[in-house]
């Protein structure tokens, strides 16, 4: 009776069937890795390409709010350098009056030009305001710098409310004296809040970005969006103040709102000149928004490939296990009877050599031999030869159905038997069942007298190895104590059972001896 294809003799190391799917699942997981790495980097340069894209941005708005500060500012000068050389008197003023109505239209933005006195009142105005005294004026913050501050640079304030006109305005001053050198007023042009606010809305900044005026301290003064109950709140203490170097501001920087709680990735300029702060901010999430719907798509991609080639993998790593497995199987394999071969059955005694010296248990080995089987070949042919050791192969796997146990082809009409944790006596009754299984199957031999039918000797014997183990040489002194067994057997007479004598392995100088 032949054995299943698929068994194998003894403890099997992890199989190469299981070693290619273990293989093929890390070759997949590192497929993913890869690309969720790779668009991990993605993610990175998706933001330093935004924060460069702002900070190109911030850097043309900022250089657009100094030539809007410039403009202003150089009507200022002439306007200071014509009161300090002709005063303001009516005719001064009037002449004045009239140099300015000529830059009417040239800067944009501007609201209007206005002269206060050392008190505070109104000189002169443009934009069509009338010229009336107020002391209010006088308690303006930037009258009460030029007062008190002998500067001649121009001075940029925070967003007022004009009095007159009640619309929101920036303020650039500067002061002129008087010929002996005393504070003899303050010159002023204003410029809409709400001109920057309109121009910032020609840029595209998402849905829910933002592109801000800030002055030197903080304040806000426009933006591009439409939520002007922002406009004039103090963002000193917001995270582009806060986070900025001894240096200065940084160029940008990713906070956290605390307006929405919206994480925001924002680009900053300030003025070399004119200290005011442009700012562009956009939120995390529209920034990463084309990054997410590619990396998705990329991903679904690359998992529908990695599970394709998972399931081709696993197939194919099932078929070349199979074929690697009958291969080892029919490598240890006796073509006629199916059991071990001689290779597998020295390989598998090694095994349990080892495993029992380990556990301090018994281990036995029967070497069984057809008697007179050179006689049963001549008498009946070979192809009967063949079939007749077939079958007695078959009966002696019945008795070897435990793990650890072996039954196994020694070479022409010997075969052999390991049986695992068993003890002489057991290996006993082993043997004499299968010598009585044998003599059961009644098959003619009539060279075989005095019974004319097929028999089997038997030799057999145990040992429990010693921990620190002898090796090949203890091994090798079972095998030719079972086989002095069988010789012993043969020379008895045949179809018996013959025990070894007691059997304890000794180092191989020992034995040798």
């Amino acid at each position: 009776m032949a054995l299943p294809a698929a068994r194998t003799w003894g403890r099997q190391p992890l199989s190469l069937a299981r070693w290619l799917k273990a293989l093929v699942v890390a070759a997949c997981a590192a497929l993913v890795a890869v690309e969720g790495w790779r668009g991990w980097a993605e993610r990175a340069e998706a933001l330093l390409e935004a924060e460069r894209d702002l900070s190109a941005l911030v850097s043309a708005l900022g250089q657009h709010a100094e030539d809007t500060f410039r403009m202003s500012d150089l009507v200022l000068i002439d306007m200071v350098d014509r009161l300090e050389r002709a005063g303001a008197s009516p005719d001064a003023l009037a002449a004045l009056e009239g140099a300015l109505a000529k830059q009417a239209g040239v800067a944009l933005g501007i609201r209007g030009y206005s002269v206060y006195d050392e008190t505070g009142r109104r000189l002169l105005t443009t934009g069509g305001q009338p010229v009336t005294s107020n002391v209010k004026d006088a308690r303006r913050a930037y009258f009460f710098h030029h007062l008190f501050d002998p500067s001649r640079e121009a001075h940029v304030g925070p967003p007022i409310v004009g009095l007159t006109s009640k619309l929101r305005v920036i303020t650039i001053t500067r002061r002129y004296d008087r010929p002996d050198g005393s504070f003899g007023g303050v010159a002023l042009a204003t410029i809409r809040a709400e001109y920057f606010s309109e121009y910032y809305r020609q840029f595209e900044v998402g849905r829910r970005g933002t592109i801000v005026l800030l002055c030197p301290e903080g304040t806000e003064v426009a933006r591009s969006s439409t939520a002007e109950s922002a406009v004039g709140r103090d963002f000193a203490s917001g995270a582009l103040f806060t986070g900025r170097s001894p240096g200065g501001l940084p160029t940008s920087v990713l906070y956290t709102s605390p307006s929405d709680g919206l994480a925001r990735l924002a680009a900053y300029h300030r003025g070399d000149r004119y200290p005011v702060v442009v700012t562009a901010a956009l939120t995390e999430s529209e920034v990463l928004a084309p990054w997410r719907r590619q990396l998705l798509a990329r991903m679904e991609t690359v998992a529908l490939l990695a599970l394709i080639l998972g399931f081709l993998g696993w197939r194919l790593a099932d078929h070349v296990g199979r074929r690697y497995s009958t291969a080892a199987h029919l490598a240890e394999t006796d073509p006629l009877t199916g059991l071990a071969n001689r290779r597998a059955f020295d390989r598998c005694l090694a095994a349990e050599w080892r495993r029992a010296a380990r556990e301090r248990a018994p281990v036995s080995l029967l070497i069984v031999d057809v008697d007179r089987f050179k006689s049963y070949n001549d008498l009946y042919g070979h192809p009967a030869g063949d079939a007749a050791i077939a079958l007695v192969a078959a009966e002696l796997a019945r008795f070897a159905q435990r793990p650890g146990d072996l039954a196994a082809r020694y070479g022409g009409e010997e075969f052999a038997i390991i049986l695992s944790g068993t003890d002489a006596a057991g290996a006993a009754r082993v043997a004499e069942g299968v010598r009585a299984r044998i003599e059961e199957l009644a098959l003619p031999h009539e060279a075989s007298p005095p019974r004319r039918r097929l028999t089997v000797s038997i030799g057999h014997a145990s040992a429990v190895p010693a921990p620190a183990g002898e090796g090949a040489a203890a091994e090798a002194g079972l095998v030719a104590a079972a086989d002095a067994a069988l010789y012993a057997a043969k020379l008895q007479g045949r179809n018996r059972v013959v025990a070894a004598g007691p059997h304890t392995p000794r180092p191989p100088a020992a034995s040798a001896a």
